[in-house]
């Protein structure tokens, strides 16, 4: 438990990437071993995506005010209230006059009676449309959702590691490669983050177990960015050929295809 605590006081800047590469490491490997503590950085993480969301909806919305036209909207709102006390005043004319008010409603009624009596309506203006989709029918279109979008991710995944695999010297590593493929797991893991919850299905709890297998070796693979050496990369290709993650993931694949 102490240990625990510890490790959810550094959750934040692990998120952030703030902590040094033994850092990073030390809470990494705990992860790996504490349910509670990766299921607290799971809704840590998500917490922050969500803030990222709402901060982007918030700059989209303010770029999409034109500030010029501010002034002559506010006129144009000041002109329509105007009109409405106008209205107001002639309503209030109105019921000063009790004569006219009688005929004015003697008017709308006679006209309401005479719509009623000679519109052909039909049944259809009271029909009562309804589009109706089954629970069973909801959960098959959206199994099918997920199903595409975890064969997409895992093909893109299965694309990055085998990429990784090719390496065979310290003299293939260059620090561009590196970026790319840092870059290129870190929009997998945004990706991720769209269909994580409809792993929890019962039909796709093998696909989510390679997926957080995946998920935990992208935080590698981004970590090569500040440490691009051949010997890492080693570390990785290893996990790779221990947990059989490429044969694995083409047997998912398979299944879900």
């Amino acid at each position: 438990m102490r240990k625990c605590r510890k490790i959810r006081k550094l959750l934040i800047s692990f998120y952030l990437e703030e902590l040094s590469y033994k850092k990073i490491n030390f809470v990494k490997n705990h992860l790996k071993e504490c349910e509670d503590c990766f299921k607290e950085f799971k809704n840590l993480k998500i917490l922050f995506e969500n803030l990222e969301d709402n901060k982007r909806e918030i700059n989209e919305t303010i770029n999409t005010i034109n500030w010029e036209n501010i002034p002559s909207m506010i006129m144009r709102r000041i002109e329509r209230e105007i009109i409405r006390e106008k209205r107001v005043y002639h309503l209030k004319i109105m019921k000063l006059n009790p004569i006219l008010t009688a005929v004015i409603s003697l008017i709308i009624i006679i006209g309401i009676t005479i719509l009623i009596l000679f519109q052909p309506w039909s049944k259809k203006h009271f029909a009562k449309n309804e589009f109706f989709v089954s629970s069973s029918s909801f959960e098959n279109m959206e199994y099918s959702v997920a199903r595409k979008e975890t064969v997409e991710y895992l093909k893109q995944s299965q694309l990055l590691l085998t990429d990784l695999m090719k390496f065979t010297s310290p003299e293939e590593v260059d620090p561009w490669t590196i970026d790319l493929t840092s870059k290129r797991a870190k929009d997998l893991l945004i990706q991720k983050k769209y269909f994580d919850e409809k792993l929890d299905s019962l039909s796709l709890m093998k696909a989510r177990r390679i997926c957080n297998q995946i998920e935990f070796l992208f935080y590698d693979v981004i970590q090569l960015k500040e440490q691009p050496d051949f010997e890492n990369i080693k570390k990785i290709q290893q996990i790779i050929e221990k947990e059989q993650l490429l044969f694995r993931i083409r047997l998912i694949e398979k299944e879900l295809s």
